[in-house]
């Protein structure tokens, strides 16, 4: 049995989703997640998968006294990991890389498929100039290990978008308020959108056309997702304070 701890909000739920469901169709070992270590690091958190198809099976009390071999993103790497083969593991990380579950792509977008039914009725297709657009303030605002990005980044990621998409949109996708004047210029289309549920708000960015992100595994999510052949994703270059980040794909352009 392989089992994943899940921390953090949505987007490391899905990371930590996708590695376990990775290793369990190379292997065919079957995986569970654990959801006891929401909330972490004191903040409030959430069960958030369960409005996918996936909805993954949960850590039974009585498993978490069984002993498994620790296996920890510190001490691995996706060359390593893709090789291992043991049927009785607990995956401990973040693991924001798709190299970790890369040769299945059409297997994790299927499983990140809302279940039917689920979502408000403003999941429609979104038109052809669409670019989502997620600022991220809140608890990154003070916060040692994530920079929020200036508003260079996104005055620069939006001329990128002008200058290759005629009269784009703007989605703006927060949970905070936008700053006064955000990204104001003469005939700039900008859209804040109402907050949903989280993984609503996901759907909505995985269907524009076009993606700038934050520095958040939300956003890279909407934008990974997104299954425009033709789609412009822009990614911030400081995505953590003093470490590289390895989590861009290839295509995307990091500014």
């Amino acid at each position: 049995m392989i089992t994943t701890r899940l921390y953090g909000g949505l987007g490391n739920q899905m990371f930590q989703y996708a590695i376990a469901r990775a290793y369990n169709l190379r292997t065919g070992i079957p995986f569970v997640v654990d959801p006891l270590h929401l909330p972490h690091a004191g903040t409030p958190r959430k069960y958030e998968l369960g409005n996918f198809v996936c909805d993954p099976p949960k850590r039974a009390v009585w498993q978490r006294i069984r002993r498994t071999m620790i296996v920890d993103e510190r001490i691995t790497t996706p060359e390593k990991f893709n090789t291992l083969n043991l049927d009785d593991l607990e995956l401990v990380g973040y693991w924001q890389n798709e190299a970790y579950f890369r040769d299945y792509v059409e297997q994790i977008l299927g499983d990140f498929t809302l279940k039917e039914g689920m979502g408000p009725d403003c999941l429609h297709t979104m038109p052809p100039n669409s670019v989502a657009v997620h600022i991220r303030l809140g608890d990154y605002i003070g916060n040692v290990h994530h920079p929020v990005q200036p508003l260079e980044y996104y005055e620069k990621a939006f001329e990128i978008i002008e200058s290759e998409i005629i009269r784009p949109i703007f989605y703006i996708f927060s949970d905070d308020p936008i700053p006064d004047g955000f990204m104001k210029s003469p005939g700039r289309i900008i859209v804040p959108v109402p907050p949903h549920e989280s993984t609503f708000d996901l759907i909505l960015m995985k269907r524009c056309w076009h993606n700038i992100i934050a520095n958040s595994s939300f956003s890279w999510w909407g934008a990974w997702l997104n299954e425009n052949p033709d789609k412009i994703v822009i990614a911030p270059e400081h995505w953590f304070n003093g470490q590289e980040f390895e989590g861009y794909c290839p295509g995307w352009r990091v500014i």
